[in-house]
């Protein structure tokens, strides 16, 4: 990793691919476009605007990268896989506060040269430039600003992520955004997006870094019995022998859950039989003061 080049995602988003897709870097598919199968073999995950890689190879058009942000078991330097290099970019220099994209998606105005980037989305982080009482200019990668409406977004002191203390009710509050978000394996946004991504994002969005698959994500807390889940612990799923597979969030309501399903969209739905019978032993906890009881049964 000592020649890693480092480099940011230029667009609202961009697929990380497991190998070099043949397609043309410069016309990738929308991942909705993709056929399940293809998806579930070729997508690794997504990078949004703004957000850190580190480059270690090209090839005709593509970058190999690790992604930082994303923590993951497949590699110490963060997910890895294979990038469209045209829509990477020199990152913008840091300043000593950060806008976090709050909203699903934040529209970007005023930008002078790229007009890569007409949006910035949910849990976007980009440099703060200044502020204004309804505008919060900030930089993208490449060199340009842009800037986006104060109340879709909320500005903290830079680094973000970081190991930001949780609170139970404002994880749930927070991953509520992507209600109604459909279920797209790998996907990052709201056109998008997978169980484990709306966690890792709702805890980015809040300023914690979990990792990006269900099963390295049930390390990331304190595990507790799933009978003592709480507002704002994570449920894990799993089938007898095999990994744990799916990822939900505990809500106030006894027995029901924050989900993000393979085939629907992000809703709130109560644990039935069909999740019971593959609900794992343990749950995690990220937040601070749960709230309630999770009555699994």
């Amino acid at each position: 990793m000592a020649s890693a080049v480092e480099r940011a995602a230029r667009v609202p988003v961009t697929t990380v691919w497991r190998v070099p897709p043949e397609h043309d870097p410069a016309a990738a598919p929308s991942l909705r476009d993709l056929d399940a199968a293809f998806r579930r073999a070729m997508v690794e995950t997504q990078v949004l605007l703004g957000e850190p890689v580190q480059v270690v190879e090209e090839r005709r058009g593509w970058s190999r990268v690790h992604t930082p942000w994303q923590p993951s078991r497949k590699a110490a330097a963060g997910y890895p896989g294979w990038v469209a290099s045209c829509d990477l970019a020199a990152p913008h220099p840091a300043g000593s506060h950060c806008a976090v994209v709050t909203s699903r998606r934040s529209e970007l105005s005023g930008v002078r040269t790229d007009r890569r980037a007409p949006f910035a989305p949910w849990a976007a982080v980009l440099p703060v430039l200044g502020i204004r009482a309804d505008v919060v200019r900030v930089g993208l990668p490449g060199g340009d600003s842009a800037s986006i409406g104060a109340a879709t977004c909320v500005v903290r002191a830079a680094p973000h992520p970081r190991s930001s203390p949780l609170r139970a009710a404002e994880l749930v509050r927070t991953a509520s955004t992507m209600l109604g978000v459909p279920h797209v394996l790998g996907g990052m946004t709201e056109a998008g997006l997978d169980c484990s991504g709306l966690v890792h994002l709702a805890c980015r969005v809040l300023g914690r870094t979990v990792p990006r698959d269900a099963e390295d994500i049930a390390e990331a807390g304190r595990r507790i019995p799933a009978a003592e889940a709480a507002e704002g612990d994570l449920l894990f799923f799993r089938r007898p022998g095999a990994a744990i597979h799916h990822v939900g969030i505990a809500v106030d309501r006894p027995g029901e859950m924050l989900n993000t399903p393979g085939g629907g969209v992000t809703v709130v739905e109560a644990l039935d039989h069909g999740r019971l019978r593959t609900l794992a032993a343990t749950a995690t906890r990220v937040a601070s003061q749960p709230l309630g009881d999770l009555a699994a049964g």
